[in-house]
């Protein structure tokens, strides 16, 4: 976004152009975050574009509210608001109720000899929260990550703690003490902590 501040100014005087030209710009990185979020989670696809409208009203919020006292710029403000704003929207629209037809499980063959007809009934299913399901994908990604550029003796101290081994058993087996193997152990599970969580330190 090429310098957004004059635009801001320009708007909150009343300039038409420069609201317009800036509620533009805000709406690029809008469409990138709803494509994003539903690209992640595929039974949204049809409310894509009720989302990307009722998103848009976060952009006026951004351009009203933003102040460059605060302590972050422009566009990540924008961002962190449209962000959450999505997620807020994808949730409601993954009800039960909104889901899809083909996200659905169809239960008249195993419950028609009673001749009652259910229709069709919502899965419980903890990725159809779709803030849920961008959360697991981050984290299984980010430990995918992780764990394709360890070492090869970490790579080892992770397998043998996976394997069932005691400490005895897999300082044994890796040819150091109990206490080392240990120690080595819970560096490794903490710096796997934060990969998935995303910390650095």
């Amino acid at each position: 976004m090429e310098n957004p501040y004059e635009l801001i100014y320009m708007s909150r005087m009343g300039d038409e152009w420069a609201r317009k030209a800036l509620f533009s710009e805000c709406d690029i990185i809008l469409k990138g975050i709803v494509n994003s979020a539903v690209r992640t989670f595929r039974p949204l696809e049809p409310y894509r574009e009720e989302i990307l409208l009722e998103a848009r009203l976060a952009i006026l919020e951004v351009m009203e509210n933003y102040r460059e006292d605060q302590a972050c710029g422009f566009r990540t403000f924008l961002t962190v608001v449209l962000q959450r704003k999505v997620y807020s929207l994808m949730r409601r629209y993954s009800a039960p109720r909104r889901v899809p037809l083909y996200s659905m499980v169809h239960l008249d063959d195993q419950i028609g000899e009673s001749g009652e007809v259910y229709g069709a009934v919502a899965q419980n299913d903890p990725m159809n929260d779709p803030v849920y399901y961008l959360n697991y994908t981050l984290a299984r990604d980010r430990l995918r990550d992780y764990v394709g550029h360890m070492k090869p003796e970490d790579r080892k101290i992770m397998d043998t703690w996976l394997s069932g081994c005691s400490y005895e058993e897999a300082g044994s087996r890796l040819k150091m003490s109990p206490r080392s193997y240990g120690g080595k152990l819970q560096r490794i599970r903490r710096d796997i902590r934060n990969a998935v969580h995303n910390r650095t330190t």
